[in-house]
């Protein structure tokens, strides 16, 4: 949706946000039935995550 509005003039995006703060929750059931789910095939972890040995190995280091 950002680059559908990101090239209209400024006045006329604050129009658009002015509409869809008015909306109602009922009002978005149609469009989010057809929205396609952005769910990942598989989760991975970040890198940082998954080296938790190395986070353990600096704190015996302080506490030492």
């Amino acid at each position: 949706m950002k680059k559908q509005f990101a090239k209209l003039p400024k006045a006329e995006r604050e129009k658009v946000e002015l509409e869809y703060h008015g909306m109602k929750p009922e009002d978005f059931d149609a469009a989010m039935s057809r929205a396609k789910p952005h769910a990942p095939e598989a989760i991975r972890l970040s890198t940082r995550s998954s080296s938790k040995g190395k986070g353990k190995s600096t704190e015996k280091k302080r506490a030492a």
